[in-house]
């Protein structure tokens, strides 16, 4: 349809908002506004999409909440985990497995799983 096609080249066009911009305006908004975490929320959201900010690529619940802390460590971990792999993928495409010091946390289990898929 044509405001499916208009939505996407929106979005496509849409600045990006990063994670630490995302979470000082929730806060600064939270505490300029006098509102609680959820108000802070819906608020922040409500400003970016007003501005046409693309948030898809952010954790949007609020930075100071448990779920919110749970949320952005789990995206921490899997940040990491794919910075790990991406530093062991050759530019031919080849994948280097058990070959630096920072293989402590790769078993010979791990390695034969890869080999195996590959």
């Amino acid at each position: 349809s044509a405001s499916a096609s208009a939505s996407a080249s929106a979005s496509a066009s849409a600045i990006p908002v990063s994670q630490s911009l995302y979470d000082e305006s929730v806060l600064e908004n939270q505490d300029a506004f006098d509102l609680n975490p959820e108000e802070a929320v819906a608020e922040t959201l409500d400003q970016f999409r007003t501005q046409g900010a693309d948030v898809s690529l952010v954790v949007t619940s609020h930075p100071e909440t448990e779920e919110g802390k749970a949320e952005r460590e789990r995206r921490a971990e899997f940040e990491g985990a794919l910075e790990r792999l991406d530093g062991r993928i050759g530019g031919d495409g080849s994948v280097r497995l058990g070959d630096d010091e920072n293989d402590d946390d790769i078993d010979d289990d791990d390695r034969r799983r890869v080999a195996g898929e590959i």
